[in-house]
């Protein structure tokens, strides 16, 4: 049951930080890495603010 939790989590952390790296690609400005709130992006990534991303 604990490995399925981390494998979800771990796909979920991959895909937010795949997202995140192609929304910082296409938009280099300054803001895009000081609000990440603002991106579409933002529910999905809510739950791995809190490790740093």
């Amino acid at each position: 049951m604990v490995t399925k939790t981390l494998i979800g989590m771990g796909t979920l952390i991959i895909a937010f930080a795949i997202t995140l790296g192609l929304a910082l690609a296409q938009s280099p400005s300054p803001t895009a890495t000081a609000s990440p709130a603002a991106s579409p992006q933002a529910p999905a990534g809510a739950p791995a603010t809190g490790m740093g991303y």
